[in-house]
């Protein structure tokens, strides 16, 4: 079940109506300035669909300036609302009667869905002395409490379980009834927890050069009958040199290859936040294993890359795409624009909605505003087709977006198919024919079929003769003519003093080049990442083919005249 829409009004920043529209259930890309709301959409989504939507009282939700003065509202229908891909709604109306969802439908959303924040990141960072007692606590509590468990369960209920269980009194029966529930817990969790550390494997592999492995285990946790009074009992699987009871969650951390006692204090930053979005993601993944139904699924982030160390930022985005993307949705939000940039080219268009929040005053506070992020050659068409009313088309202004659009294909084509372009510590000072002369001379490999040489006499296969891939332009001939003939007699002149009125049909023409020239660099892209797919393919076809020549008896195919000992 994907979400279409997302409705907020009387929630925290939104005063009034609020849409985020996720284009037919795409994931969500939003660049929000700070003060406009963007954890506000991040906090709803959590109170409707988090595992803590009980814990806020509906007066520290609102809006303080709805309906009357700040600090004394007055608006009773506050909501929180998404409508999904099939037309059907579901809401959280907390301001008359704080109608709280509830049943089988947000019961498995809050199951299955996840929200991190930075601050959420930092906490898991381990910056106490005892990291083991943290880890301890979020794996119960936050980072495996989803997780189903053999026999029925999850981590989290288990543990709830086992508390529950813990006596008033000391008899037989409670004594018994308590080591069940802890044995049902430490059976549970001992079980999965080389699974985890496989999951969190593969999520670190994503982050190149991290060089982290590491080791999870759960000493047994047992009930402390010691103290006589029952005020201090309490669970413990470790008692300290000082007498002091611990449940821990041990971790062991190797730096290639060598152990590291305190990791939590010698690890940097970055290595800790690979750590800690590993530890976190193997969670959600492992808490959703059973595919049935068509539940909630989402993933919900906020301002997490802005805390990250930059080189993990793109391998964040591709680990998102490769792991999650398929059956969670995504909301990835963050107030830094560079990245913000720099996310819209990485993340594909097909399956991202894309959307820009901002504050604006509205008598005595301010209110967000969202906008469609809309691509440069959309704006262009916009500046010469759809003027404001009374104006000429922007002739000038189109070529401009066309230009800039143009320079971002560029880059990103030259990033993702590593062509060598000048270096300059001031980047202004590369120009785009600089990286438009490496494209144009760029090539990549495309595979073709073997050939298999039939024996002419016997009608069977003699042998497959590997073919080498060829080597393609990424820019055809006649499409490189186009976008250097748009380049050179339009954008660069309009870009500087020429009078732009005359270009008007050249301007267009531009437009459909640098479109044409970005859809066919990405369908190089789709080609290239289904190229052992495609190899693979070619071999089982090649193979089929020789089984089927293979299979007829002697005698049932004429054999040609002659000697000849191969043909294709």
């Amino acid at each position: 079940m994907r979400i279409a829409k997302i409705t907020i009004k009387d929630f925290r920043a939104f005063a009034h109506v609020t849409e985020f529209d996720l284009q037919g259930g795409k994931n969500l890309l939003l660049y929000g300035e700070n003060g406009s709301g963007k954890s506000s959409l991040f906090h709803a989504l959590r109170e409707l669909f988090g595992a803590g939507a009980t814990t806020h009282p509906p007066e520290k939700l609102r809006n303080i300036f709805v309906g009357g003065t700040p600090g004394a509202p007055t608006a009773t229908d506050g909501h929180v609302t998404v409508t999904f891909v099939d037309g059907s709604t579901q809401g959280w109306n907390h301001g008359a009667n704080d109608a709280r969802p509830a049943g089988q439908f947000f019961n498995e959303a809050r199951m299955r869905s996840a929200f991190l924040d930075y601050r959420s990141l930092l906490r898991t960072n381990f910056d106490l002395k005892t990291p083991g007692e943290r880890l301890f606590q979020l794996a119960v509590g936050s980072l495996l409490a989803n997780v189903p468990l053999t026999g029925g369960g999850t981590v989290g209920s288990r543990w709830s379980a086992a508390k529950q269980a813990e006596p008033r009194r000391k008899t037989k029966r409670t004594e018994r009834e308590l080591a069940e529930a802890v044995k049902r817990f430490n059976d549970g969790v001992q079980g999965i927890l080389p699974e985890v550390q496989g999951v969190m494997k593969k999520l670190l592999s994503f982050f190149v050069g991290h060089g982290l492995e590491l080791t999870l285990d759960l000493p047994s946790v047992q009930y402390d009958w010691w103290p006589k009074s029952t005020r201090d009992r309490g669970f413990m699987n470790r008692r300290l040199l000082s007498g002091a009871t611990q449940l821990s969650l041990d971790c062991e951390v190797k730096l290639n290859g060598v152990p590291l006692p305190e990791w939590n204090e010698f690890l940097n930053e970055a290595r800790l936040s690979a750590l800690a979005l590993s530890m976190y993601l193997a969670g959600v993944h492992l808490s959703n294993l059973d595919k049935t139904g068509d539940p909630v699924r989402l993933l919900v982030f906020d301002d997490v890359l802005v805390g990250l160390d930059m080189v993990h930022r793109r391998p964040f985005l591709n680990l998102l795409e490769h792991s999650f993307a398929r059956d969670w949705q995504i909301v990835l939000l963050t107030f830094d624009k560079a990245w913000y940039e720099v996310a819209k080219q990485k993340l594909d268009a097909a399956s991202w909605s894309r959307s820009e929040l901002y504050a604006v005053r509205v008598g005595n506070h301010e209110a967000p505003v969202v906008g469609a992020d809309q691509d440069h050659l959309l704006r262009a068409l916009a500046y010469l087709n759809y003027p404001p009313s009374g104006h000429a088309p922007d002739v000038k202004a189109a070529a401009v977006h066309v230009r800039t659009k143009f320079e971002r294909v560029l880059k990103w084509a030259c990033e993702t198919f590593r062509l060598p372009v000048r270096y300059s510590s001031q980047p202004h000072k590369v120009s785009s024919s600089e990286f438009w002369n490496a494209l144009r001379q760029g090539t990549f490999k495309r595979p073709r079929a073997p050939i298999v040489h039939m024996n002419t006499k016997t009608g069977k296969v003699a042998n497959v003769e590997h073919v080498a891939p060829e080597d393609v332009s990424l820019v055809a001939p006649d499409l490189g003519g186009r976008v250097e003939q748009a380049v050179t007699r339009v954008l660069n002149p309009l870009s500087h003093s020429q009078d732009a009125a005359q270009y008007r049909q050249e301007i267009e023409d531009a437009i459909f080049a640098i479109d044409d020239l970005e859809r066919s660099l990405r369908d190089v892209v789709r080609e290239m990442d289904g190229h052992g797919q495609a190899e693979l393919m070619k071999l089982v076809l090649a193979l089929r083919a020789l089984q089927a020549v293979q299979a007829l008896a002697p005698g049932t195919a004429a054999a040609p005249a002659g000697d000849g000992k191969s043909g294709t």
